[in-house]
């Protein structure tokens, strides 16, 4: 979910949870990460649209998440890739 800084924005959930990510700094280098809805460290694009994780894979380190700079490389590119076959 994408959402600017207005006070007053509304827009309904669609899908729960799927496309709403966290972003939360690094604490060791500040770095924005990108995280899923549940806190866990979003570390495949694979995973980007997909429902909410659950607690039965492997814990990761905040330090192996996407980037936020690079996060959002990746879903522009998606948007993209998207137009170009319409």
């Amino acid at each position: 979910m994408f959402l600017n800084g207005a006070l007053h924005a509304a827009s309904p959930v669609v899908g729960s949870d799927q496309g709403r990510f966290r972003v939360m700094n690094e604490a060791a280098t500040g770095t924005a990460r990108v995280l899923s809805a549940g806190f866990a460290p979003l570390v495949s694009a694979a995973k980007i649209g997909a429902p909410a994780e659950t607690a039965d894979g492997p814990a990761r380190s905040m330090a192996e998440a996407f980037s936020l700079t690079d996060f959002v490389t990746l879903v522009r590119d998606r948007v993209r890739q998207q137009e170009r076959r319409r």
